[in-house]
């Protein structure tokens, strides 16, 4: 049995900080994207190309899973982007599984949708989502991480109430305690009974 959490599919390095940047006056600050990131050299922002490129090749011979993508940004500057080609086609062949949405190895859903650049994101949501929460925390615009989440699906009704997912909290879903249950071993996502297409049928 395959189980696609083994495979990576993007690594995104978050390289911020480490060197200084010198500012006198409002132009010389980092320049964060609009349209398009800025480009910059991984020297002129203090870092190796070299270990970079030694990385990306290790990530391109396929010895640490399926992994689509390196993107490095330093200061709001990208200085190293690098994209992988894997035969999905190939690996879905081999799991022998009925295509579908909530098939993970579909490659016509998964990693890439419907031969879009769109990638699937998987757990890097809950790191993007934790730094909002964050963010939301420390301008005041949440009460803090004991607040019950349901307060924050306005309409939201369930035909079967239960006093346990009315009392979860922003720090239980951040901290991934909410008591949920959710089987990872004992069936591949490829089940449709599987806790995870549950989920995302819901």
């Amino acid at each position: 049995m395959i189980h696609y959490k083994k495979y990576f599919n993007i690594i995104s390095l978050m390289m911020i900080g480490g060197s200084s940047i010198v500012c006198t006056g409002p132009d010389s600050l980092t320049k964060w994207p609009t349209a398009a990131w800025e480009v910059s050299s991984a020297t002129s922002q203090g870092m190796n190309y070299d270990s970079l490129a030694a990385f990306s090749r290790e990530l391109e011979s396929g010895e640490l899973g399926y992994i689509d993508g390196m993107l490095v940004i330093r200061n709001g500057t990208i200085v190293f982007e690098k994209e992988y080609t894997n035969d999905y086609d190939s690996l879905f062949i081999t799991t022998n599984t009925e295509p579908g949405m909530y098939n993970y190895f579909d490659p016509k859903w998964h990693p890439y949708y419907k031969d879009t650049r769109l990638h699937t994101m998987q757990s890097v949501s809950k790191s993007l989502t934790a730094a909002a929460v964050g963010i939301a925390l420390k301008n005041g615009q949440i009460p803090g991480l004991d607040a019950k989440i349901i307060n924050y699906f306005d309409g939201y009704e369930s035909s079967t109430p239960d006093h346990r997912r009315d009392d979860m909290t922003i720090r239980d879903v951040l901290t991934m305690t909410t008591g949920i249950q959710w089987d990872e071993s004992s069936m591949p996502y490829t089940d449709s009974t599987s806790n995870c297409v549950q989920m995302e049928k819901s």
